[in-house]
């Protein structure tokens, strides 16, 4: 599946994954299932869906290179500039 990631925290240890799916709901992402990457909200990802005792995580997570929603870029642009005298 493939989806974008919509909070990610890895000193909490866990986040969410917004499936591109319209009839899905967001999926619980723990940190172990992350690795060594680092993700930010607005990352597209890859995952695989994998059923636990409390429901469903995203599993074998990986980010697709040059992945960034237009909201991502969109922020990253409305950054103040700075003057340098």
């Amino acid at each position: 599946m493939q989806g974008t990631i919509k909070f990610y925290d890895s000193a909490k240890g866990y986040g969410f994954v917004e499936p591109d799916h319209p009839n899905q709901k967001d999926v619980y992402l723990p940190a172990e299932q992350v690795g060594t990457i680092k993700l930010q909200s607005g990352d597209k990802v890859t995952f695989e869906l994998k059923q636990t005792e409390r429901g469903y995580i995203a599993a074998d997570v990986r980010r697709i290179k040059g992945g960034r929603t237009s909201n991502a870029v969109r922020k990253h642009k409305q950054r103040p500039l700075r003057a340098y005298c």
